[in-house]
């Protein structure tokens, strides 16, 4: 068990109440360290990660950064979609902050020897009788204590919430006064981190990303399949004629050849010159075969 000191691992998202909880801490004579998690991250954007990364080397503290990305979509992406599709209402940022967020700064905190852990959370907690209680913070507007409702006592112990006993209008002031005019006026993040304003958009691409996945495999049987296909080719005399001139093309030519779809695609694809002399042998699963049949029906 690591004994208590005054070093504390801060979640840091880039935004606002983050950055000012980076600055309370400090002033509360903490040493902080700064860790971002990559969970998920909107149209491809990493504009949050050096966000939190120049504030870090503003205000001098060490920070970090931790891909997390593999277990958050399966653990909050999949649950996501799994609760929509069996007809109930999912809590996606109240599962990870209980299951995901918390539990990996108290892990990361454990290996790097620091006892507190905390984040830009606006909420507050107590004690009553040895028991530590997550209770409402001083701005209702903001008050989060819904996603924070499931921690245990080993996380409760250890958590520092700077953001709890003030009102985001407070917080933005700070920030202003002292000289950090981007975090003071960073807009509120609004919704899901993957899907902020419209989850049914969500919905519908993360399923297509999934059909398209698996749907090569439903055109095997048709990829695999020999048909005879008449294939037209310009036959060359290989003789000089009696002038010593080059060979001239004699005229174009059909044959049958017995080759798959997949084959015949490819063919097609790479423009290739088919001679009855040599004929190019393609392996019927081949996966570039797979993928042009699927351009080729989808298109």
């Amino acid at each position: 068990m690591i004994e208590e000191n005054k070093r504390v691992l801060l979640g840091m998202s880039g935004g606002t109440d983050s950055s000012v909880a980076a600055m309370r801490l400090l002033e509360a004579g903490y040493e902080v360290i700064g860790v971002t998690f990559r969970f998920y991250e909107l149209n491809g954007s990493t504009e949050y990660l050096e966000d939190a990364r120049s504030l870090a080397e503003h205000l001098g503290i060490r920070h970090i950064t931790y891909d997390a990305r593999e277990v958050f979509n399966k653990q909050i992406i999949e649950y996501f979609v799994q609760e929509y599709m069996a007809g109930r209402t999912p809590v996606p940022c109240t599962l990870c902050n209980n299951y995901l967020k918390w539990p990996l700064l108290a892990e990361l905190a454990d290996e790097m020897g620091i006892f507190y852990i905390a984040t830009g959370h606006y909420v507050r907690k107590v004690k009553l009788e040895d028991t530590y209680y997550i209770t409402s913070a001083t701005d209702s507007d903001k008050d989060q204590t819904f996603f924070l409702w499931g921690l245990k006592q080993d996380i409760l112990r250890r958590m520092l919430l700077p953001m709890g006993g003030i009102t985001k209008v407070e917080a933005r002031a700070l920030a202003a006064e002292r000289g950090f005019r981007k975090v003071a006026t960073k807009k509120d993040s609004l919704g899901v981190c993957f899907c902020p304003m419209d989850y049914r958009s969500f919905l519908k691409n993360w399923w297509l990303l999934v059909v398209s996945a698996f749907l090569p495999f439903f055109y095997l049987p048709t990829l695999c399949k020999p048909v005879f296909y008449k294939i037209s080719f310009r036959e060359t005399n290989p003789k000089r004629d009696k002038n010593g001139t080059e060979p001239q093309e004699n005229k174009i030519k059909n044959a049958l050849l017995r080759i798959s779809v997949s084959e015949y695609l490819l063919y097609r694809y790479k423009g290739t010159n088919l001679s009855r002399e040599k004929q190019i042998k393609i392996p019927k699963y081949h996966w570039f075969s797979v993928f042009f049949i699927f351009l080729h029906q989808s298109g």
